[in-house]
């Protein structure tokens, strides 16, 4: 009988693992494999130092929180290369806050083909960026308009193209 309820146990406690591990495979994969965030509400509506990035602010201020060695980041180099074009002075300026050295983060924006108006070496926790990639589009005053985390898509990417002409 003793023998039994140990079988018993022994196969609930093995089903335990096995349903652990499948909660465990499923969440790390979800965070793998997400693409994008919608529309960061937390930042919205904050303050960012646009002194820290820039000492004339344009009317709309594209910055862009990104590391060197992030894989999202790489995911959307194309589309950052674009808004690197989108320059318009005064009006609209495009610049990156890096987590490593201005030498590093030089060296990425130089064999990528990334263009900004400026790269800020700085913890991006200065920012109140948390993960790269991070986008935010900030008024001349530093009130953050818009903000989108993660890797975008076609469709996001257009979006943020698009929100960034209301605000020209």
């Amino acid at each position: 009988m003793a023998f039994m309820q140990e079988k018993g146990l022994e196969r609930a406690s093995n089903i335990a693992v096995i349903v652990v591990a499948v909660v465990v495979v499923f969440t790390l994969l979800h965070r793998e494999f997400r693409s994008s965030i919608p529309s960061h509400a937390s930042l919205k509506g904050t303050h960012f130092s646009l002194s820290g990035v820039t000492t004339a602010p344009a009317k709309v201020n594209l910055v862009l929180g990104i590391s060197t060695v992030c894989h999202f980041c790489e995911q959307n180099v194309g589309f950052y290369q674009q808004l690197s074009t989108l320059e318009a002075p005064g009006k609209l300026a495009f610049y990156t806050v890096f987590p490593q050295s201005a030498t590093d983060a030089a060296a990425f924006l130089n064999q990528k083909a990334i263009h900004p108006n400026g790269v800020v070496s700085s913890p991006l926790s200065q920012y109140k960026i948390t993960g790269t990639p991070t986008l935010l589009l900030v008024d001349a005053s530093g009130k953050v308009q818009e903000a989108w985390v993660g890797a975008l898509d076609a469709s996001r990417q257009a979006e943020v193209v698009k929100t960034i002409r209301q605000y020209e």
